[in-house]
C-alpha cells in the first residue's frame, strides 16, 4: 500500500524535474516505523517514469550527507546522484534532499524471512564494509573531509 506523501512537500520534490511532473506513488524505505526515507515513483510529462528518494533530517545531517555523496562519487563509488540542494521543510523544522534511486534491490530494513535473503543481505553488507576500506585513505585525503 502506497504511503501518503505530505502535501507540503510535493513542490520541493517535483521542482526537481520537469514542469507537468506527477507523483504516481510513493512507500516508506521503513514502513511501520518511519515515513522517511522514501521512494517515489514518478511520471514526466513525455511519459517516462522515474523513481527517486527523498530523505528529511536535521539540516546538518543532511548537508553532512549531500557533502559526503559528492566526496564518495569523486572517488569513484556509485552512488545516488544529488537532485537538489537541501531544503528546509518549515512545518517540521528540517531539511529535504532529493536523490537518485541506484539500480537494484534496497537491502530490507527488517523482515529477512528466509535464510537466503539474510546470507545475502550479510554479503552484500561485508562488501561493502571491504569497499569503503579500500577507499579510506583517498576519502580522508580529500580537501572536503574534514568539513
Amino acid at each position: 500500500m502506497p504511503d501518503e506523501i505530505p502535501l507540503e512537500l510535493h513542490a520541493p520534490i517535483l521542482s526537481c524535474f520537469p514542469n507537468g511532473t506527477q507523483i504516481l506513488e510513493a512507500h516508506s524505505y521503513r514502513p511501520g516505523y518511519l515515513l522517511f526515507p522514501m521512494r517515489v515513483h514518478l511520471q514526466l510529462p513525455n511519459g517516462t517514469e522515474r523513481r527517486c528518494v527523498v530523505k528529511i533530517g536535521t539540516h546538518a545531517v543532511i548537508e553532512k550527507e549531500v557533502g559526503v555523496l559528492h566526496i564518495l562519487k569523486e572517488v569513484g563509488l556509485s552512488v545516488p546522484e544529488v537532485l537538489s540542494e537541501p531544503i528546509p521543510v518549515s512545518s517540521e523544522e528540517r531539511t529535504l534532499v532529493v536523490l537518485s534511486e541506484l539500480a537494484g534491490t534496497a537491502l530490507p530494513w527488517c523482515g529477512i524471512s528466509t535464510l537466503a535473503e539474510a546470507d545475502l543481505a550479510c554479503r552484500l553488507t561485508l562488501e561493502g564494509v571491504a569497499r569503503l576500506h579500500e577507499i579510506t585513505e583517498r576519502v580522508q585525503a580529500h580537501p572536503a573531509a574534514n568539513t
